[in-house]
């Protein structure tokens, strides 16, 4: 019986699989043609706009969303949700597998720059003014310098 590659124990752990051989010949390639695309002006400036339609094509997408955020009324927030032009939390497709740790997974996008008062903030007004009351406290709401 003979073998058609000589075992050799403990360095018999440093070969690399074919697995391993392919990413680095696919991650060689990806730099090449970086570099390709960096040395001739046209086709970087090909991928240029290539990004650059992606990039609005992306700033489009949420354009609506982001003007409701500025005024943040909740009420077109939710009227925008019914519609079905944002998708809640838990419609959102989570990752599964070894990372999720036994369980649903994690959402691969921000959730909270979906919600409403992401610029504007929201403010329960049937809260007390803490800081106010600390500011009566420690003498801080005195009038003209008395």
């Amino acid at each position: 019986m003979r073998c058609s590659s000589p075992g050799m124990g403990f360095f018999d752990l440093f070969k690399e699989s074919e697995a391993a051989k392919a990413a680095k010949e696919a991650e060689y390639r990806a730099m090449q043609e970086m570099l390709e695309r960096r040395r001739n002006p046209a086709k970087m400036a090909a991928y240029e706009a290539e990004v650059e339609r992606r990039r609005e094509e992306i700033s489009a997408k949420d354009a609506e969303l982001k003007e409701l955020q500025k005024t943040g009324d909740y009420v077109a927030w939710q009227k925008m949700r019914e519609e079905g032009k944002l998708q809640a939390s838990d419609d959102m497709e989570r990752e599964a597998g070894d990372r999720s740790w036994g369980g649903v997974g994690l959402v691969a996008e921000r959730i909270d720059t979906k919600l409403p008062f992401i610029d504007s903030g929201y403010v329960d007004e049937s809260q007390p003014d803490l800081m106010g009351g600390l500011k009566k406290l420690f003498g801080g709401d005195k009038k003209d310098g008395k």
